[in-house]
């Protein structure tokens, strides 16, 4: 059995909300001469865009750090569209390539959207099987797969919190649906992909606040 940190998949909501200051100062003056008629400069406060970005990206560096291997993370960047950047395979797996596809979303831009096209695009990327899971002899390949979604969203109440929990659980409710139609396959054949008994996530909603 996979534990369900096997997986991990962020959704960074990317629609103007995140675009506010988060009122908190970065001190970027380091002149240490300091003398008559200094004036200081004003202070830049960082979006609350990049505080979910620098937020999630640490996590990565902290899990990837302590553990080197078997511990995948994927990211959706969630506005109009659902932007997913990486996929389970290792060389998509470092913070090289996170930064990279972040700086392509770029910064958060005026539009509709919100949090649930990201967070589909996120249950549906927990389906797709780790090179791992792939790789189960065919005799294996009937698990529960399970997985985390941390989503970072601006919903600002508990009616739109729980909102997102139903659509998130009603998604996953059809995607077991759909795997439990499936008979399992007899074949010994190790090319033929591996088969669910059912899905199983942990769903972590943050709300960010300015």
């Amino acid at each position: 059995m996979f534990p369900s940190n096997h997986k991990t998949i962020f959704v960074l909501d990317h629609t103007p909300y995140f675009g506010i200051s988060s009122d908190y100062p970065i001190d970027f003056d380091v002149s240490k001469s300091r003398g008559p008629g200094y004036v200081p400069l004003p202070p830049i406060c960082k979006s609350l865009w990049t505080c979910s970005v620098e937020a999630s990206v640490e996590y990565c560096r902290i899990v990837w750090d302590l553990f080197p291997e078997g511990k995948l993370v994927r990211f959706v960047v969630s506005d109009a569209s659902a932007h997913v950047l990486n996929n389970w395979t290792p060389s998509q797996q470092n913070l090289n390539h996170i930064l990279n596809g972040l700086s392509l979303v770029g910064p958060v831009r005026r539009g509709a959207g919100g949090d649930v096209v990201g967070l589909c695009a996120a249950i549906d990327s927990l389906a797709e099987p780790s090179p791992i899971q792939a790789s189960r002899p065919p005799t294996e390949r009937l698990f529960e797969n399970r997985g985390r979604i941390i989503c970072i969203t601006s919903a600002r109440d508990d009616d739109s919190i729980r909102s997102l929990a139903e659509i998130a659980l009603n998604t996953l409710v059809q995607q077991n649906k759909k795997a439990s139609a499936v008979q399992p396959s007899t074949t010994t054949d190790s090319s033929s992909p591996p088969q669910y008994k059912k899905q199983r996530q942990e769903l972590i909603i943050s709300r960010q606040l300015s």
